[in-house]
């Protein structure tokens, strides 16, 4: 078992399988939040990828486990699947800097 996993359609991140991580497809028809849920918590990650498509699923309940769960949970980024590029990674960084220095130096 790898400590990093990857979220997305099957078809989008079954190629990281031959890198050592572990996959969870994450599509249309699977159960959304029980899987996230299962990943999160009980997956033992330090880092989850996520495809951009699903990010905006996968953060929200990432960040509601977060207000209830008072031990560690993995860091979660999103990247990209080659077709749609929609910054989300990019712009999370982009907004931490903006955050923390009071400028936007990625601008």
């Amino acid at each position: 078992m790898s400590n990093i996993a990857v979220v997305g359609n099957l078809r989008e991140i079954v190629q990281f399988k031959f890198f050592g991580f572990d996959i969870h497809p994450f599509d249309e028809i699977t159960e959304r939040k029980k899987i996230a849920q299962e990943i999160i918590l009980n997956g033992g990650y330090e880092i989850i990828f996520v495809v951009e498509n699903y990010y905006e699923d996968f953060k929200e309940i990432y960040d509601s486990l977060k207000s209830i769960r008072k031990e560690k949970l993995p860091v979660i980024t999103s990247i990209t699947n080659g077709i749609d590029f929609k910054n989300i990674g990019f712009n999370s960084v982009r907004n931490d800097i903006k955050k923390a220095l009071g400028i936007d130096l990625l601008k």
